[in-house]
């Protein structure tokens, strides 16, 4: 009798054992085995490779591991954060900032990211201040922002397209006005009002006015606007001026034509 009833306790407790493991393999999907990371399929089988659990994207390497930082795969790089899941657009590793798009690859070069134009390294790294992309240059603030527009860049002025951001040389039509830039980049001449001021790094300084007193950059770039969009009324008053040194000489020559009519006369 206690031979059968031990019997039947041990059936039960194996049909309970056998009833709940299921359950405790299709929760348990993460397994740490030494110190790793490793994912179990719903028949417990170890996965590598991508796997996406909720949502998420992780890689494991051939051993099943989970991986953290940079992946390559098959030559793209992808970033997966301390908790594995893989990230998409900006990332900062180590203060460099770097782009990935919805599917997790590195991207290099330019990329547009919401009207925005950053540019990139063959790294990954996003760049700032003078860029050099197949012999044209362009400029990027700190943030990595491409520049258009005129800017001051350590105490020169330069022109950069309003379209493309690229550097322009040469003549270069203003608002209605020709403004001359050298090979370099650099105007030739003061007339050309930057509405942005940076340091080589694409650090945005602010300017000094006449008076000593510091002004913004944005107060400046303001009153660079307002100066561009009255070139033409500011060069007909470099002309009016012109003018009036000419009437001055004409008056000049009348007083002395009076005066040798006058002496002629009482003579």
């Amino acid at each position: 009798m206690k031979k059968l009833k031990l019997k039947l306790i041990a059936i039960t407790v194996a049909t309970m054992t056998v009833a709940t493991l299921p359950s405790v393999s299709a929760s348990a999907a993460w397994m740490q085995n030494e110190g790793n990371w490793n994912y179990l399929s719903d028949l417990g089988e170890m996965k590598t490779g991508w796997v996406n659990d909720n949502g998420a994207w992780y890689y494991l390497d051939n051993s099943g591991g989970m991986k953290t930082g940079w992946v390559n795969d098959n030559g793209a790089w992808y970033y997966l954060d301390n908790s594995g899941r893989m990230k998409t657009c900006w990332i900062n590793d180590n203060g460099a900032w770097y782009y990935a798009n919805n599917s997790g690859e590195m991207k290099k070069e330019w990329v547009n990211d919401n009207g925005t134009w950053y540019y990139l390294d063959n790294s990954g790294a996003m760049k700032t201040g003078w860029i050099n992309d197949n012999g044209v240059w362009y400029f990027a603030n700190a943030s990595g922002v491409m520049q258009t527009g005129i800017v001051q860049v350590d105490g020169k002025t330069y022109s950069l397209d309003v379209a493309t951001g690229a550097m322009q040389v040469g003549n270069v039509t203003i608002n209605g006005n020709v403004y001359t830039f050298a090979q370099s980049g650099e105007a030739i001449g003061k007339d050309v009002v930057p509405s942005k001021i940076f340091n080589s790094n694409g650090v945005q300084l602010t300017a000094t006015n006449t008076s000593g007193n510091d002004t913004n950059a944005s107060d400046a770039s303001n009153t660079s606007a307002s100066s561009q969009q009255n070139s033409s009324s500011s060069s007909s008053s470099h002309h009016s001026n012109n003018s009036s040194k000419v009437s001055k000489v004409g008056l000049t020559d009348a007083i002395t034509a009076a005066k040798t009519k006058y002496t002629a006369a009482v003579e």
